[in-house]
């Protein structure tokens, strides 16, 4: 299950912000909807894992150079 940032509105307009678990992002509003809630954004959190940077070409080149 993956986590979602979420942005809605209550039935009386207030903003909510908060974080929810989900298989996918319709799930996560289906639940919002179930909580009555109006999602107005919902976004996957990205993880450690996730914001790590990537290689670049030139540096898996050097490196393979190197072996």
């Amino acid at each position: 299950m993956a986590n979602f940032r979420y942005i809605a509105r209550t039935e009386r307009g207030e903003r909510v912000v908060g974080t929810i678990a989900g298989a996918t992002s319709q799930a996560a509003v289906a639940e919002l909807h179930a909580r009555r809630l109006a999602p107005v954004e919902v976004k996957p959190v990205r993880t450690a894992w996730a914001q790590r940077r990537r290689v670049t070409t030139r540096q898996l080149a050097t490196a393979y150079r190197q072996i």
